[in-house]
């Protein structure tokens, strides 16, 4: 076998099925509704605090105008609406990721980086998987669609996760993380604490911890997490055991950085057979009106809940911190639940 025909069948090969991306799809619509980067919201500051990082964005001297941006947000409400209720999906799905890499963008214009780009992936990768195949509008207009699902984009997916993740651990590595004498988790540690003055969670407790052996294993855990998840990718079944130690780490960081990572663990999701909850049975397959109905109903009060946190920044974390701890939860009750059968999905 050569090694194209490998590499081929490596990229195709892969468990997941149309019902896992229709499941996902819609979860991945209320989250994104929910957790949906506001930059209206900071569309009053200064022109002079417009410093945004390299990229398209330098090219603007000056901050887009309000309407401009509460447009391409309402536009951007309406894409995410369409993918939640699989109305042509593959176009929706791919404006609705362009449209957050401009909102994210534009949040990022004014100088934090708020960590959003993965949203934008999920999207203009997983259109391409088919994920609007089941329990959508689309699907109601083909019923008989019963081609096998595309591996191949999961698989660009995780791999797009790993490499942001190695360019984080190349990133620590060369500023010395690995340093005996760095303690860099620490010195973040004592900026946000000291500094920021962070004392949610576990912060106040962690503060009393004096251990330089254990500081600097923090070190040297995070790096080779980070640059590790690239070999994960070789195989599924590394990759997605892989995926709760990224929660419990994103965990750990909320709980003591409150730092809460939000978009990536609606990524991870991505990689869950949610089909193994779904009932075999379903008592009836629901109508376009039944699907429409329910997704704008769910839209509206993700979209009420996004408003809240708006209009009280101090909530936005919290939040966060809940998607962080529910896909917490959810990686102990996959870790808990039986194994099934091995599978040659590797």
């Amino acid at each position: 076998m050569s090694a194209a025909t490998s590499f081929d069948a490596w990229v195709d090969r892969g468990p997941f099925t149309a019902l896992d991306l229709g499941i996902f799809r819609i979860l991945f619509a209320l989250s994104s509704l929910l957790l949906l980067p506001r930059p209206e919201a900071m569309s009053g500051l200064p022109d002079f605090l417009w410093k945004p990082p390299p990229g398209p964005f330098r090219l603007l001297d000056s901050p887009p105008p309000p309407a401009v941006v509460a447009g391409i947000t309402v536009i951007q409400v309406l894409a995410l609406v369409l993918v939640l209720l699989g109305v042509f999906t593959t176009v929706s799905s791919i404006a609705a990721a362009l449209l957050f890499v401009v909102a994210d963008g534009l949040g990022n214009g004014y100088g934090p980086i708020y960590h959003y780009i993965l949203l934008a992936v999920v999207p203009l990768v997983l259109c391409w998987a088919g994920w609007g195949r089941r329990l959508s509008v689309d699907a109601r207009r083909r019923p008989d669609d019963d081609r096998p699902v595309p591996q191949w984009p999961l698989r660009l997916l995780a791999l797009c996760i790993a490499v942001a993740f190695a360019t984080a651990g190349l990133a620590k590595l060369r500023a010395g993380w690995l340093d005996l004498d760095s303690q860099s988790t620490r010195s973040h540690f004592v900026s946000s604490f000291v500094v920021q003055g962070n004392d949610r969670f576990l912060a106040p407790l962690v503060s009393h911890l004096d251990s330089r052996p254990l500081w600097e294993l923090l070190d040297w855990f995070t790096v080779a997490l980070e640059l590790l998840l690239l070999v994960a990718v070789v195989r599924w079944t590394w990759f997605v055991r892989a995926l709760p130690v990224l929660v419990a780490f994103h965990v750990g960081v909320l709980l003591v950085l409150s730092i809460a990572c939000a978009a990536n663990v609606v990524a991870y999701g991505a990689f869950v057979r949610w089909s193994r909850w779904w009932p075999e049975r379903p008592l009836r397959s629901p109508s376009p009106a039944d699907l429409t109905a329910v997704g704008v109903g769910a839209a509206a009060i993700a979209l009420g809940v996004n408003q809240v946190h708006l209009h009280a920044p101090a909530t936005e974390l919290y939040l966060k911190a809940a998607f962080v701890l529910g896909a917490g939860a959810v990686a102990t009750v996959l870790c808990l639940r039986p194994r099934p059968a091995r599978s040659t999905s590797g």
